[in-house]
């Protein structure tokens, strides 16, 4: 049974977990080292040391706590209207916001971290069948077409957009540009003339935003 950390101890773990996620955000992955970290804190390493085995054990922490700040968004999300797009659409905008605020690099770095990898991988099979029940869900609500297999929509639109982002050839491109070309299409290519239109909609908000910028 694992023990919780004294206040005192939590309190500069999330500190340091607040600057690297920030570090890694900016200068990208590899660019940041963990002395860089402890400069940052003006900690000495022996204590960052203390706290975080190594850089990787901190990047998977950063990479946890932005999945629980996701997670309690959907949960809130969830709770405030039963319409399965509308949730999915809000989703994928937050989603697109954050990934627009990363170092290009960032993604393809995280490939050099079979830890993180291995998070993500558990991850996505753990929330499989509450994805695939959420997305029937939407089938229900005529959102999306009954003759499609869902689960195999859900794994490739969740696999399609990690690969992309972890390719350096990619790099040069907008992670919001890669989310509209990978996971939008999929969902619009499931969807209803009910879903395409809600779909549609969204994609010419984002549309007049960009030619807004």
């Amino acid at each position: 049974m694992q023990h919780p950390l004294p206040d005192a101890k939590a309190d500069v773990r999330r500190r340091v977990i607040d600057a690297a996620m920030k570090a890694f955000a900016e200068k990208g992955i590899r660019s940041v080292t963990m002395d860089d970290v402890a400069h940052i804190l003006s900690m000495s390493k022996r204590t960052l040391y203390q706290l975080f085995a190594d850089k990787q054990d901190l990047l998977l922490a950063c990479v946890k706590r932005k999945d629980e700040e996701r997670d309690a968004m959907l949960q809130q999300l969830v709770q405030t209207t039963e319409n399965v797009l509308e949730v999915l659409l809000v989703v994928f905008e937050f989603r697109m916001h954050d990934m627009d605020q990363v170092h290009p690099s960032f993604f393809a770095d995280l490939v050099k971290y079979p830890k993180v990898l291995h998070y993500f991988d558990e991850k996505r099979r753990m929330h499989e069948e509450e994805a695939v029940a959420f997305l029937e869900k939407g089938v229900e609500q005529g959102f999306f077409r009954s003759d499609l297999n869902v689960r195999i929509i859900y794994y490739c639109a969740s696999s399609s957009i990690s690969s992309l982002l972890q390719r350096d050839a990619f790099q040069h491109c907008r992670p919001h540009e890669i989310f509209l070309n990978t996971s939008i299409v999929y969902l619009r290519g499931c969807a209803t003339e009910k879903g395409i239109a809600m779909i549609d909609a969204f994609l010419q908000a984002h549309s007049d935003e960009q030619v807004a910028l």
